[in-house]
């Protein structure tokens, strides 16, 4: 999952999906140059439509982290799903 939020003072936050089978539409690949920490096992793509909320007690592990650059690109792609235009 990529975090979209910092938790909250219950421990929520809100994220996205990421997953090793690409889904045909709404997805943005994890590249090496998108990684900012650590590292995933398989080759990844963040889904764009699976947004959730989670408590960070359910968090087993996590991978690493993102650049701030992809990171807005996973927030451009989750607007441009959702309809969200600035213009």
């Amino acid at each position: 999952m990529v975090a979209l939020t910092a938790p909250d003072r219950y421990g929520d936050f809100i994220a996205l999906a990421v997953t090793s089978v690409r889904p045909a539409d709404y997805t943005l690949e994890v590249t090496a140059a998108s990684i900012a920490a650590g590292a995933l096992p398989r080759q990844s793509w963040v889904r764009l439509d699976k947004v959730f909320t989670l408590s960070e007690g359910s968090v087993a592990k996590g991978f690493g982290a993102v650049t701030p650059a992809f990171l807005l690109d996973v927030l451009e792609g989750l607007c441009k799903r959702i309809g969200y235009s600035r213009s």
